[in-house]
């Protein structure tokens, strides 16, 4: 038996594959969901258990005195405890790497179950960046997830990564490396039909730029800083579409014309469809950006830095680089790119994007690699 473990939304990409690829390769019936999204409301069903969000700012800060991150407290902790005794779970696979006090706990309910430990993004590194923002609450809760890592890293048994970024930074906070880097991978989106007979047919003269991403930090700092220093120096026939939940108070903030803050929306599919060019102005994080990869399953040109394209930049062919995906950092940078693509032909569909995302990030390519690492932990522990 099998106990997944992750507090991300039904839209998170990584965990959605992941998750499917665990079902796909044990059974169903052997896959127990364990969720922490706090947007659920409390539920016990059969291998489906969801806590929800805590219960107020008492319960909170009970969690912070246990040194516990706000998803988990200690009757929680021993309730999963009871489960993996009473299933029999010889794995848990973790998306979240600040429950360090469960690992730590039910090693000594059950010895022998091996827990696969999958980082979305370095904590030590990104949890001291999110220190930055104000706040003592925010402060201390960054800190304890620092600390809930540390002991994730002691007590779990594998460490897989997305890239070769995160694999270094890993190695750079522990000492040691992690066992495997397996990509960030996507279904083919069942809209693209709608575009893929498309290649051919070019955009208007109004280049569309699309934005999406939640009001997640990095999301709201990137965005600004392209606002601020890249935008008032674009072609005038650039559109800026802003699409993602809790955006919707950048609407009082932008006040050029040429931004739309469309802000939450029930799906993001129909501008993914209409967008010319997705751009992704990111600076810090961790771990592959799902966003990049929705809008390279679309085959969309794409302009990002280095960092929203950690993971995807170098498993791109010739053909692929500097032809429709850009690697960009530099507000001159930014500004050069965009206005190249603004006065030539650019398509809604690009076939060779699409390929290289097929070959290297497709659902199918990622079950093979859960796959072989999990027969290899099998092998180990007979």
């Amino acid at each position: 038996m099998i106990l997944y473990i992750s507090k991300r939304s039904k839209y998170d990409i990584g965990s959605v594959t992941h998750f499917q690829a665990l079902k796909d390769i044990y059974g169903e019936e052997n896959v127990i969901y364990i969720d922490f999204n706090f947007s659920m409301p409390p539920k016990n069903e059969k291998n489906y258990i969801c806590y929800g969000k805590y219960s107020g700012r008492v319960e909170r800060l009970k969690r912070v005195i246990q040194r516990n991150t706000m998803i988990i407290n200690n009757e929680i902790i021993n309730n999963l405890c009871n489960i993996v005794k009473d299933e029999n779970i010889d794995i848990i696979f973790s998306e979240e790497s600040t429950l360090g006090a469960f690992y730590k706990q039910v090693k000594k309910t059950k010895k022998d179950v091996k827990i696969i430990t999958f980082y979305h993004d370095i904590g030590a590194d990104l949890f001291r960046q999110w220190r930055k923002q104000p706040g003592l609450l925010n402060k201390i809760e960054n800190s304890l997830s620092i600390y809930q890592e540390k002991m994730c890293v002691k007590y779990g048994d594998y460490n897989w990564v997305f890239h070769q970024a995160d694999f270094n930074k890993f190695n750079k906070f522990y000492g040691f490396d992690p066992d495997v880097m397996i990509p960030l991978a996507s279904p083919v989106p069942a809209a693209i039909k709608r575009i893929q007979d498309k290649e051919d047919i070019q955009s208007d003269k109004v280049k569309k730029l699309l934005f999406v991403g939640s009001s997640y930090y990095p999301n709201v700092i990137g965005i600004r800083w392209f606002v601020k220093n890249v935008l008032p120096e674009l072609d005038k026939n650039i559109q800026l579409i802003i699409v993602g939940r809790g955006l919707e108070f950048l609407k009082k903030e932008f006040q050029d014309s040429r931004v739309n803050v469309v802000g939450t929306v029930e799906t993001p599919v129909p501008y993914y469809l209409d967008a010319d060019i997705f751009i992704a102005p990111l600076f810090d994080g961790g771990g592959m950006k799902v966003k990049s990869i929705e809008a390279i399953s679309y085959g969309k040109c794409f302009v990002g830095t280095e960092e929203s394209l950690h993971g995807f930049w170098e498993e791109f062919s010739d053909s692929v680089r500097n032809k429709f995906i850009y690697k960009v950092n530099t507000k001159e940078e930014w500004i050069a790119i965009i206005n190249k693509l603004a006065t030539q032909d650019t398509y809604k569909f690009n076939k060779t994007v699409f390929n290289d995302f097929y070959s290297h990030f497709s659902y199918e390519t990622m079950k093979k690699s859960f796959e072989e690492q999990l027969k290899r932990i099998d092998k180990e522990s007979k």
